[in-house]
């Protein structure tokens, strides 16, 4: 079930129009909120990549338990960032 959703999701992703002024912005809200949140996300950071309405983030596997752990509280800060634009 778990991959059939990130399959969709990421076909959704990549059928989304760019808009280059709209992501250049959120990408640096993205890693802005992320680091403000927990510091060391840069070195799990694989790749922020933005369209015109949403962004994909990709996490490396040796994530810190703590990064994992507080995710979703990351990714809310960051999805309030982007929402004030």
């Amino acid at each position: 079930m778990d991959r059939l959703r990130v399959a969709s999701a990421e076909s959704a992703f990549r059928n989304e129009k760019e808009d280059q002024r709209w992501s250049v912005g959120a990408a640096a809200d993205v890693h802005a909120a992320l680091a403000q949140i927990d510091p060391s996300v840069r070195s799990h950071l694989r790749s922020v990549e933005c369209r015109s309405q949403s962004c994909r983030m990709e996490i490396g596997a040796d994530a810190s338990e703590p990064l994992r752990r507080d995710l979703p509280v990351i990714l809310a800060v960051a999805w309030h960032r982007l929402c004030r634009r």
